[in-house]
C-alpha cells in the first residue's frame, strides 16, 4: 500500500513540473509575440498618410470601434479610437450631410478587400477636428513601447531562468517522478541513538 505522504509528494512534484513546463512555454512564446505586436502597433509615419473625405453614408459600432463608409469612396473604414464611438449619434446627422475626413495609409487602401475595413487616423467632422492623426499615432507609439518593454522583460526572465539552471547541477532532479524528494527532516548525527 502506498503511503499518503508519498502520494502527496508525487502530486506536488507533478504540479511543480507542470508549472515549470507551462511557464517556460509561455516565456518562449511571449517574447516574439510581443515584439511582433510592438512592430505592428508603432503605426506609419505621418508623411505616409493621405486624407480621405466624404459624406458619412453608414456607420456601425462593435467591440473594436466603429466601421463607417463615405460617399465617393469604395472602401469601408475603421476608427478604433475616438468618435464616433456610437454610430447612432452620427447616423442621426446624416440627413444633414455629415462631412467626415480621416487619414489612411495609401498601401492599406490599395490592398484592401471588400470585407476588410481600412484603419484610419484622426477624424474631422464638419470642419471640427475631433482627433488629429498625430494623436492617434502617438497612442500607437505608446502601445508599441509598452509591448516592447514587456517583450524585453519576458526575454530577460527567460534568459535569467536558463542561466540559473545552467549553474545548478541537475536543477530539475526534484521534478522527476523517480527522484527522491529533498530530505528536510532531521538527520542522524554521529553518536545519536
Amino acid at each position: 500500500m502506498v503511503h499518503p505522504s508519498h502520494l502527496a509528494a508525487q502530486f506536488v512534484r507533478g504540479f511543480d513540473a507542470l508549472c515549470v513546463i507551462l511557464g517556460l512555454a509561455l516565456l518562449i512564446a511571449l517574447a516574439p509575440t510581443l515584439l511582433i505586436l510592438s512592430a505592428h502597433a508603432s503605426g506609419p509615419a505621418a508623411s505616409q498618410l493621405v486624407r480621405i473625405e466624404g459624406k458619412l453614408t453608414s456607420c456601425r459600432s462593435d467591440s473594436d470601434g466603429s466601421t463607417f463608409t463615405l460617399s465617393g469612396q469604395p472602401d469601408s473604414y475603421r476608427s478604433v479610437t475616438g468618435p464616433p464611438e456610437t454610430c447612432a449619434d452620427a447616423l442621426a446627422d446624416t440627413e444633414q450631410g455629415l462631412s467626415v475626413a480621416v487619414y489612411v495609409v495609401p498601401a492599406d487602401q490599395r490592398a484592401s478587400h471588400s470585407t476588410a475595413a481600412i484603419p484610419t487616423y484622426g477624424m474631422t467632422v464638419d470642419g471640427t477636428v475631433l482627433r488629429s492623426a498625430n494623436q492617434d499615432m502617438q497612442i500607437g507609439r505608446i502601445d508599441a513601447a509598452v509591448f516592447l518593454l514587456l517583450a524585453l522583460g519576458s526575454a530577460g526572465t527567460l534568459f535569467a531562468v536558463v542561466r540559473t539552471t545552467r549553474r545548478v547541477r541537475k536543477p530539475f532532479r526534484y521534478l522527476l517522478a523517480d527522484a527522491d524528494a529533498p530530505n528536510c527532516g532531521s538527520q542522524a548525527y554521529p553518536g545519536a541513538k
